[in-house]
């Protein structure tokens, strides 16, 4: 009895112990190969079998396996490339596998028994527990600033108003681009690795100048190339040339041209000693208005587009299609207006008694740019009647201030159609959700 007991513990023993040993070996895709009735007119097929044994290939890429049919019979394999070839006895119901490494597993056939004249093949998996679990992929936050926009991973855009993007990619060498309205784009790459997070963080450059003026008295107004300019505030500019004008009223009293560097911030104080009145004496000929007593600076001619077209000296309506009068010398700006556009700002320098005649530009519109996203990759942008691109895309120089209506197309997706009003030299966002039809 007591001799029972030994052998019942011990092979409780050995069923736990090859339990967790068996947690390093695993045997998958088991599967019988089937002869075909039309392969043999095709081609000559691979495998063979035994008259009295059954076949069995294992897939695995360790050497060293030893076997024992139902534990018991020792099974010669024969090595392949990849893959060891057993014959084992007519049905054959489990098979203990043994490794020096790995340990032992007692598979049992899956649902049947291992039978002669039959061919089956099967996967060896093992785990080498002294071995660390390899991480493949790994997490990435790219911290941007502006937190307002569009950063491309590989070839993967993204777009944030939030400051930051986040990206679970393979571990290994990324590309990075991002973009922002009025600022330079940065490019760089990064290395992610297994070890941990990666957090990165790009601080774009300002591409624009900034400027802001102060003024002696309160009842006046300062005016950056003709737009008002709120007290206290600087105004986000490009670089280059400006006009700044301070009016009292509908009176000039400052006008000059300043140039601002790249990302230049400056403050331009004006004092009561700069303020000089500048007035012009405008003749329009479509008015028929007669000649007064006045000293004439310079003669200036402006010609309009077409007929129906205002003129603006200086933000002021000077006449409608064509104005022609006498004007002071110095600099002004110069615009058309039709149906509420304005164009953009010409600037012309006069001398005393220079005569110039000035063709204007047409009105158009401020432009803007338009970032459509969606949650279908490639599908068509259509604004009107035309093909803009593909999802997701940065559609560049659209018309501001006025509605633009946007459509979005993908085969086995219902349409979507949004209207979208610009902002001028900003970048707007919009985005649509297609539903499967």
């Amino acid at each position: 009895m007591q001799n029972k007991r030994s052998i019942l513990s011990l092979l409780i023993l050995l069923t736990a112990v090859m339990t967790l040993q068996a947690q390093m070996i695993e045997v998958t895709d088991f599967k019988q190969l089937h002869k075909s009735l039309f392969i043999p007119l095709i081609i000559k097929q691979n495998y063979t079998t035994d008259k009295h044994m059954a076949t069995i290939d294992f897939f695995t890429p360790q050497q060293g396996f030893t076997f024992k049919a139902g534990g018991k019979t020792d099974v010669a394999p024969e090595e392949g490339d990849g893959f060891v070839t057993l014959l084992v006895p007519d049905k054959t119901s489990s098979i203990l596998i043994s490794h020096p490494t790995f340990g032992s597993l007692w598979w049992r056939v899956p649902g049947t028994t291992l039978r002669k004249k039959k061919h089956y093949t099967a996967s060896i998996l093992t785990t080498d527990p002294s071995t660390p679990l390899k991480v493949e992929r790994q997490w990435v936050i790219l911290y941007t600033d502006p937190a307002n926009a569009i950063v491309t991973v590989d070839s993967t855009l993204h777009r944030t108003r939030s400051g930051y993007v986040k990206a679970y990619l393979p571990v290994g060498e990324h590309t990075f681009r991002v973009e922002s309205p009025f600022y330079e784009e940065q490019t760089g790459s990064f290395n992610l690795t297994d070890s941990s997070r990666l957090d990165l963080s790009v601080k774009l450059q300002p591409a624009y100048s900034r400027l802001s003026v102060t003024l002696p008295f309160p009842a006046l107004t300062a005016f950056v190339d003709g737009i008002q300019l709120p007290r206290g505030a600087s105004q986000r500019l490009a670089e280059g040339p400006h006009r700044v004008t301070v009016r009292n009223g509908s009176e000039i009293l400052y006008d000059k041209n300043i140039r601002l560097e790249k990302a230049e911030k400056r403050t331009l104080k004006i004092t009561k000693d700069d303020l000089v009145p500048l007035r012009h004496r405008s003749r329009s000929l479509s008015a028929g208005i007669g000649a007064q007593d006045y000293t004439e600076a310079a003669s200036l001619t402006l010609v309009a587009p077409d007929s129906i077209t205002e003129i603006l000296i200086d933000r002021e309506p000077a006449g409608i299609g064509e104005w022609s009068g006498s004007i002071t010398a110095g600099s002004h700006a110069l615009q058309t207006r039709r149906e509420g556009v304005e164009s953009p700002v010409t600037w012309i320098g006069l001398e005393e008694g220079e005569e110039l005649t000035v063709e204007l530009p047409t009105a158009t519109v401020g432009l803007g740019n338009l970032n459509v996203s969606c949650n279908v990759i490639d599908a068509e942008v259509w604004i009107g009647k035309a093909l803009i691109g593909h999802t997701p895309c940065v559609i560049t120089n659209l018309p501001a201030h006025n509605p633009v209506r946007v459509r979005v197309v993908k085969r086995g997706y219902r349409d979507m159609e949004k209207t979208v009003t610009l902002t001028p030299n900003s970048l707007t966002d919009i985005n649509f959700r297609l539903k499967k039809k």
